[in-house]
């Protein structure tokens, strides 16, 4: 059964005091940092993606609401000519609707992680429909005929894998980057359009934007998302990471080399680049031959220090690049999941 917050919602007539309600429903959840929720503060204004929250954050969001009278500029006005609060109604109606919501076996390329993910949280960790997505995405054969069973039933684990080649616990990460957060990169940032920062920060966050590496530390060392995101040669940069890979599997040195023969096991599982290319959906950035990346920015071979865009012309280069991947991608992996569905017996 439903909370009764939920019901209260439901049961809004029209002709209620939407605040009012509003604010019974806020008194009985708890507290949280909603005055840093940049997402739920942008669904008041852009109501799209109310539909894709779970019960948790769209009763979080009724909450965020009661607290507008501390925001500048959006206030509960605001709310209800966005639409928003007819949003959360209609949401509160399908969440009763059903009697759980189950996970299905087709990916939604329109899906915001954070829909499902607590606010202010790292959906790689939190979101259980990313970890739904990759489980179904990413159990299938491997090049050597093998099937890669993913299992989500592992005690301290996110995805487990077990096999004669060994045990792997893979967990999520973001592929994609738009520096929202780094510090040196916001004169650039703050210089955008706000409509085309959020469209930016929006389209990251769907499932092409997401893969698998291992999450276990092994002999001291950093994991591999670890070392990618700290290693100032690389900056996150998942491009420069392909080429680390690409690299590792002719046998040639890159930033990293090491932390890659750390966990070389994970990568003997897909055989060759092109293996673990096609393993990963990866195609949109490599060539036809897959002998060479396709950059988001110039690559001059060396690895220079601190490879961030260095102004706002090369910045939108690099992002309407990766942008580009990440949505190629996500097309790419939904129509596996429809070929999936429609395969099944």
């Amino acid at each position: 059964m439903r909370s009764d917050a939920l019901r209260a919602l439901v049961e809004l007539k029209s002709s209620d005091d939407f605040l009012s309600v509003f604010l019974r429903v806020a008194s009985k959840q708890k507290t949280f940092r909603w005055d840093t929720w940049e997402f739920g503060y942008d669904l008041l204004v852009h109501p799209k993606k109310i539909h894709q929250l779970n019960e948790s954050n769209l009763l979080k969001l009724v909450f965020l609401i009661t607290q507008l009278k501390n925001h500048e500029t959006i206030t509960f006005q605001t709310a209800v000519d966005s639409g928003a609060v007819q949003e959360i109604l209609d949401s509160a109606r399908r969440l009763t609707d059903v009697q759980s919501v189950k996970f299905n076996a087709q990916v939604d390329g329109d899906y915001d992680f954070r829909a499902d993910t607590p606010p202010n949280r790292d959906p790689d960790s939190y979101s259980e429909t990313l970890r739904q997505y990759h489980k179904l995405l990413w159990s299938k054969s491997l090049p050597d005929g093998s099937i890669l069973k993913l299992s989500d039933q592992r005690s301290g684990t996110y995805l487990y894998y077990s096999s004669p080649k060994g045990e792997f616990n893979l967990t999520s990460d973001s592929i994609s980057h738009s520096y929202h957060y780094v510090k040196r990169m916001q004169h650039i940032l703050d210089a955008l359009d706000p409509a085309w920062s959020r469209f930016i920060y929006d389209d990251l966050h769907r499932i092409g934007g997401y893969s698998l590496f291992p999450g276990n530390k092994k002999d001291g060392s950093m994991t591999i998302n670890q070392a990618r995101g700290c290693n100032q040669r690389i900056v996150d940069r998942f491009d420069l990471t392909l080429e680390c890979i690409r690299r590792f599997y002719e046998g040639n040195d890159s930033p990293l080399t090491k932390t890659f023969e750390v966990y070389s096991d994970f990568f003997e599982l897909f055989s060759s680049f092109e293996g673990f290319v096609d393993f990963f959906a990866l195609q949109d950035l490599v060539d036809s031959k897959y002998s060479t990346v396709k950059f988001f920015l110039p690559f001059d071979e060396t690895f220079p220090l601190k490879p961030f865009p260095k102004d706002l012309d090369e910045y939108d280069v690099f992002i309407r690049n990766t942008l580009g991947f990440v949505l190629s991608r996500t097309k790419r992996l939904t129509n596996y999941s429809q070929e999936f569905l429609e395969s099944k017996p």
